[in-house]
């Protein structure tokens, strides 16, 4: 076949919880999570996440159902995960910083039977679509556990909400089975002690968090819960393994932030430069991988290890267990070895489709031809990619979904959403990699009453942040009197003028009044390739361009230029220069630096796989 196929491999167990639990009764007394100074063991952890079930059990939920759970990354949020599958339902990932339009979208769609969560942290709303059981009011450790509800590999593990090009997020439903496999492979792949101690640092929002939950949890090791991948910096206990995107890691070798003793890396969402694997290499990492995959199969369906000679552009390797792949061109005809084609993806990670959307799901989700069971399909990914004899090579995407900082985003969400605004006579959004700032999304508008201006860039902001996550949400506008068309009326996007025009929203200007504000104004104004002058003390720094990463760098010049101890939560938590030149003014020096020599590395001890 065109493509390539893994390596055929059986798969243990019928359910995801169901070899956590074997696990669990094999070593109760071994250490499954890590979150700060908390520890919990296999043990306590399925305790807890049986007495979920127990709750879950109480209010009717059972095999089928699905529930929504929203909760802040903690220990309890993975025993509530684990409780949900117990239950013998399906988990719906809620973040609790989304906007509470689009959480209520969400619930409304995915038809939830009840949705998990604590006070204060449930969006307003919810509780008009579905029941809410909040865990303040429950006592979990004296619930009735659930008798062992019989799943099987066909049932749904959970339903993940993507970007959608109409302006509504899709449901992508995974089984259970497709999870199992993921897991044999990873288990296969890496071992029992590089998954002895797994960072988890992405929002269970996004798939790549079920392969850092529950590799460990389904081969003994341990999951190291950390705010995000930034933050891996500041993790006092070792770290065997992160799984991370290409764009954190970077900051992070960079910033000289890159924890010590770390033995395996893996990247995904986002291509990168075969320089960084160097970079890895030569701060101690032993193996580096670039994988690669969407939601609807699974989170990984090829990998690629890269060694010492890796050259741009890196690969995205092969097929992993039980999986197939097809590169195609437009009319779905397999093309030979180095023609550019479509990247379609068979076998045992493809998704049941798109919840509740049967005319979405036929389009993406095709017949496969050399499936091995019956009424298999194959998965066209939108991805452009070349075949060689040993590897895929990915060029880049068929339509308009893009990917920022490992974000997958379609651009016609964003554009339905700000078309609805009532000063919005027209609109295109762009992904833009100018300077410093790094990719960025800007959006292209026409004004519908004349002229835009930095009000307007500050409603429009606050109107899609109501709406969208902050992810999605343009660093600034470009406004014009029209959009640039090509001869038979459609826009041209190659013709969009670049984002030297970009107004960020400033509004009403305050100027710098001391040299350190002007220091600070200029460090910002330089991260994100906006002139000084545009600039107001009382700005925030998140709402003209910046982000997690460039707060990471904005920390580490800050540190340079005045000679201070700054940290990324500094700059989250003083997020205008005004506050940040105060910060620069009151902090002390930095303590000295342990050299990197002198650290001990991460050696993991032997565990059962």
């Amino acid at each position: 076949m065109a493509g390539g196929r893994g390596v055929v491999a059986s798969v243990g167990g019928v359910s995801v919880h169901g070899v956590f639990e074997e696990v669990a009764a094999a070593s109760p007394g071994r250490v499954a999570v890590r979150d700060g100074e908390r520890v919990v063991s296999y043990g306590e952890l399925d305790a807890w996440a049986s007495g979920v079930a127990g709750v879950l059990a109480a209010r009717g939920v059972g095999r089928g159902d699905v529930v929504g759970v929203c909760l802040p990354r903690s220990v309890e949020l993975v025993a509530v995960l684990l409780g949900v599958w117990k239950a013998g339902a399906a988990y719906v990932p809620l973040d609790p910083v989304y906007p509470a339009a689009r959480t209520v979208a969400v619930v409304g769609d995915a038809g939830l039977s009840v949705v998990v969560s604590r006070a204060g942290v449930m969006p307003a709303g919810v509780d008009a679509e579905c029941p809410v059981v909040l865990l303040d009011e429950v006592d979990v450790s004296s619930s009735v556990a659930v008798p062992g509800v019989p799943v099987g590999v066909s049932d749904l593990a959970y339903v993940l909400y993507t970007s959608g090009s109409t302006g509504v997020p899709k449901g992508v439903e995974i089984a259970q089975g497709s999870v199992l496999n993921l897991l044999a492979w990873a288990r296969e792949t890496f071992g029992a002690g590089e998954l002895s101690a797994v960072a988890a640092v992405t929002s269970v929002c996004f798939d790549l968090s079920v392969f850092e939950l529950f590799a460990p949890l389904t081969s003994g090791g341990s999951v190291v819960l950390v705010g995000n991948a930034l933050e891996l910096s500041s993790v006092s206990v070792p770290v065997s393994l992160v799984n991370a995107v290409p764009s954190a890691v970077a900051e992070l070798v960079a910033g000289g932030g890159f924890p010590a003793g770390v033995g395996t890396v893996c990247m995904a969402g986002e291509p990168f430069a075969a320089e960084l694997v160097g970079r890895l290499r030569s701060l101690g990492v032993g193996r580096v991988l670039n994988l690669y995959g969407p939601s609807e199969t699974t989170t990984y369906s090829t990998g690629a290890e890269l060694g010492e000679g890796t050259q741009d552009p890196v690969p995205i390797g092969r097929p992993i267990h039980n999986t197939h792949v097809l590169v195609v061109d437009s009319g779905l005809r397999p093309v030979p070895f180095g023609v550019l084609g479509e990247l379609c993806i068979g076998g045992a990670g493809v998704a049941r489709g798109y919840r509740g959307r049967p005319s979405l799901t036929a389009e993406r989700f095709l017949p496969d031809p050399f499936g091995d069971e019956p009424g298999a399909r194959l998965y066209r990914t939108g991805d452009l990619v070349r075949q060689h004899a040993t590897h895929l090579e990915f060029v880049g995407r068929v339509d308009h979904q893009v990917k920022v900082r490992g974000f997958r985003i379609e651009l016609g969400e964003i554009e339905t959403v700000l078309g609805a605004h009532p000063a919005v006579s027209e609109a295109v959004v762009q992904v833009r990699a100018e300077g410093e700032a790094g990719r960025r999304l800007v959006g292209h508008v026409v004004p519908a009453g004349g002229s835009g201006d930095g009000h307007l860039a500050r409603e429009l902001r606050d109107f899609l942040a109501q709406r969208l996550p902050s992810y999605m949400v343009p660093a600034g506008f470009v406004f014009l009197d029209r959009l640039p068309r090509t001869p038979n009326g459609k826009i041209d996007r190659g013709r969009l003028p670049s984002a030297e025009r970009l107004t960020v929203g400033s509004g009403d200007r305050v100027p710098p009044r001391d040299d350190t504000e002007r220091r600070v104004t200029r460090i910002v104004a330089g991260l994100l390739d906006l002139p000084a002058d545009e600039i107001g003390v009382h700005d925030n720094f998140f709402d003209i361009g910046g982000n997690s990463l460039l707060a990471s760098r904005l920390a580490a010049l800050l540190g340079k230029e005045f000679a201070i101890e700054a940290s990324l939560r500094a700059v989250f938590e003083a997020r205008t220069v005004e506050q940040l030149a105060r910060y620069a003014r009151t902090a002390t020096a930095p303590p000295a630096v342990i050299p990197r020599a002198a650290r001990t590395p991460f050696r993991p001890s032997a565990s059962p796989r």
